[in-house]
């Protein structure tokens, strides 16, 4: 059948259609069209001596738009390939049979429920791929044949074995959704070049990293954002928020730190994309990683070398046999299916992966250990408050604000719980801002206050050393925007503060300064 594709494929022909076997499909732009190539198609291979059965044919005396071919509904209208209504029901009942029958079964029975949802692959996605792990599992276990007749063999597939809990779990999670699962488009997605946004990830020794920026404008990820963002934000401040892209750091869980790259990588973007779902809903992003086996592992799109010169079609895998791999990929699917968006892996090379390389190690640095003593916070929050928002911060260093403000905090790097990432990026003016930024974030965290005429309470090293110390302080008077002051004692007395960090304020006097940037900042 082979000879007679490559001839209908010919110049002077160049007819479209899937050959499997000895089944053809094909598709035309127009009705009129649609008739022609069947015409066509029935006249060559008659040609070439085939037989051919007119009440087998479909679509060769009236053009229609949806029709079952290789055990597949197509539905030309909504370019969409969906299980048939019997071949469900089988699958449900098969799948219920499992979840709920006894500890032990046929290892046949398993065998079969695999082969009923992996033939449905292309009217139900990944999930065909990821979501059956258990089940070969529970197949895997099967014993060993014992002698080479076929007889033997049959023993080996009626032998009884272990359904385990997540073969179970796997049953019944197709006996809810697979209804929902039905329908994939014709055309397969990792070809669409159209996406509304680029995830890179990796990971290093200590941490992981990643950041997220949109590649097209408008994007589902634009108008998502620009909802979410504080008041006084306008449309350009969003975009150019995400031009910049949003930006993500973890420090390694402990029992992560030995572990394989491709646990660690798979661990990080798993991180990410939990945190960054409710930005992503009903948008399509690349995932960019530079470890093949995550790649793999997500059903992704690799480079031929790594595959033999094969196409995506031909290789693409999905899910793991290892459980702690596997754990993952379930959750990165999870977050799809109930997120409502598509996420499509591409291997980089890891040279055009620095910026989350970068990324991977910022938890190393640790910018945002370091607060004030709660006690003293509550103090200045009963004399200069309330305080509705702290701009410098993270979950483990935010100051307890007072209600309705309660968790209002910016961090340096995304955080689900944050009111917005990077506090420069968002307006100040209308809020009572609680500042004790970074020290080399002290002279810009003053001109920011300055230009937006915005009020807050700023924590300050002031020691001799100090650059900004002139900014606020000359020859024994304050500047005219700070309307009261406070010395809260050295680093050590006022500060929740590792040892790691003593060097960095010198001995400095800690102050509290009240500011107002309406005014006039000259001394």
């Amino acid at each position: 059948m082979s000879h007679c594709g490559r001839f209908l494929r010919s110049p002077g022909l160049e007819l479209d259609f899937l050959l499997y076997l000895d089944d053809l499909v094909f598709a035309a732009a127009t009705a009129r069209g649609a008739l022609r190539t069947a015409q066509t198609m029935i006249h060559v291979l008659r040609r070439f001596g085939w037989l051919i059965h007119p009440t087998k044919c479909t679509g060769i005396s009236e053009a229609i738009q949806v029709f079952q071919a290789l055990g597949t509904v197509v539905d030309l209208a909504t370019q969409l390939y969906s299980v048939p209504a019997a071949t469900v029901e089988r699958i449900i009942s098969a799948a219920t049979a499992l979840a709920t029958g006894p500890p032990m079964a046929p290892v046949r029975t398993v065998a079969r429920l695999k082969g009923l949802i992996s033939a449905t692959w292309v009217a139900t996605g990944p999930a065909t791929r990821v979501r059956t792990r258990a089940f070969d599992s529970v197949i895997e276990s099967r014993p060993p044949v014992e002698g080479r007749g076929r007889r033997a063999v049959r023993r080996s597939w009626a032998a009884a074995v272990l359904v385990t809990t997540a073969a179970r779990e796997e049953a019944d999670w197709w006996v809810r959704h697979i209804a929902r699962l039905s329908g994939q488009p014709i055309r397969p997605r990792p070809f669409d070049a159209s996406v509304d946004g680029d995830i890179a990830s990796d990971a290093s020794d200590t941490g992981v990293g990643a950041f997220l920026s949109a590649t097209s404008s408008p994007s589902s990820l634009f108008r998502t954002l620009l909802g979410r963002a504080p008041a006084g934000m306008t449309r350009t401040m969003v975009a150019d928020c995400l031009r910049r892209g949003i930006e993500f750091m973890a420090a390694l869980p402990p029992h992560l730190l030995d572990a394989s790259s491709t646990l660690r990588e798979l661990w990080g973007i798993a991180t990410f994309i939990q945190a960054v779902a409710p930005l992503l809903r009903g948008g399509r992003f690349r995932v960019l990683m530079d470890n093949l086996g995550c790649v793999f592992i997500l059903g992704g799109v690799v480079p031929p070398f790594a595959v033999g010169g094969k196409v995506w079609g031909e290789y693409v895998t999905g899910g793991s046999p290892d459980r702690a791999l596997q754990r993952l990929a379930l959750r990165l699917f999870e977050a799809q299916f109930e997120g409502g968006f598509t996420l499509q892996a591409v291997w980089v090379p890891r040279l055009e992966n620095v910026r989350a390389d970068f990324l991977s190690h910022a938890s190393e640095a640790r910018q945002h250990d370091y607060c004030l003593l709660p006690a003293l916070f509550r103090w200045l929050d009963e004399r200069w408050g309330p305080h509705t928002i702290d701009r410098f911060a993270c979950p483990a260093t935010c100051q307890d604000l007072a209600a309705p403000y309660a968790g209002r905090f910016c961090s340096a790097y995304f955080h689900p719980s944050a009111v917005w990432t990077d506090a420069f990026a968002a307006p100040w003016a209308g809020d009572n801002n609680w500042l004790f930024p970074p020290v080399p974030q002290i002279g810009r965290t003053l001109a920011y206050l300055r230009a937006s005429g915005a009020r807050g309470t700023l924590v300050v090293p002031l020691g001799a050393w100090a650059p900004w110390r002139p900014l606020l302080r000359r020859r024994g008077a304050w500047a005219r925007d700070v309307t009261a002051a406070v010395l809260l004692g050295s680093a050590q007395e006022c500060l929740a503060l590792p040892p790691r960090y003593r060097s960095l304020f010198r001995d400095a006097p800690i102050y509290a300064l009240r500011l107002d940037g309406r005014r006039n900042p000259g001394l």
